[in-house]
């Protein structure tokens, strides 16, 4: 399974390369104009009780909330065999994880400060301290990746889960742990890894003549 998914992730990337273009090029021109503005908008984002938000970005860690998803969702698919459930499961799985891997390499080289330390905003370059690793969001990047795969191949869960992909987002940025461009960022790259592998899912269970409906 692992094989056909990138194979055919790897087949969508060449053959849809212009639909990714296109979105790289609308997540990096949203980036670009809230970047002057990222300040006022994160004041307005930001709550005095944090203890919500905190738990909503608690469980919206890819490790936490959203594996414990999928573990249940392949296992209830392996119970009633359904195989296009596990097919589902694994996609996400991948497209979280690789989207999360991206951009905590960007994070890493970027070095923006987190609205939290109340430093001067710019980009000090490679780190690997966690404070100056704002840009983009790995939480929101992540919940979108799972959530878009989820909305492509299982629309019934997936669309509940793409609302708690931004609620998410806006905890990062209540908690003063993102700017919103760092949210906008990170959600682009999970709906784009999301749709990659969505697709791959989706033509794999056309293949095997299974639908992709829940």
């Amino acid at each position: 399974m692992p094989r056909d998914l990138f194979r055919h992730a790897g087949a969508l990337l060449r053959e849809k390369w212009l639909l990714w273009l296109c979105l790289a090029i609308i997540a990096a021109a949203g980036a670009v104009a809230l970047f002057p503005r990222d300040a006022a908008w994160e004041r307005v984002c930001t709550v005095a009780d944090k203890h919500l938000a905190g738990e909503i970005s608690c469980w919206g860690d890819f490790p936490r909330g959203w594996l414990i998803l999928l573990a249940g969702l392949g296992a209830l698919g392996w119970r009633l065999r359904k195989r296009h459930w596990r097919v589902v499961a694994f996609a996400a799985l991948l497209a979280g994880a690789l989207a999360g891997a991206q951009v905590q390499i960007i994070s890493s080289l970027t070095g923006r400060p987190r609205p939290s330390m109340e430093v001067a905003d710019c980009l000090h370059g490679p780190t690997l301290d966690r404070s100056y690793k704002s840009f983009p969001s790995a939480h929101t990047t992540c919940a979108f990746a799972v959530a878009t795969v989820l909305v492509v191949m299982l629309p019934a869960l997936g669309w509940p889960c793409l609302l708690a992909a931004a609620v998410i987002g806006w905890s990062r940025m209540a908690l003063t742990a993102h700017y919103p461009s760092d949210v906008w960022t990170g959600m682009w790259f999970g709906i784009i890894n999301g749709l990659i592998f969505g697709l791959a899912a989706r033509r794999i269970c056309l293949k095997t003549a299974e639908t992709p409906a829940a």
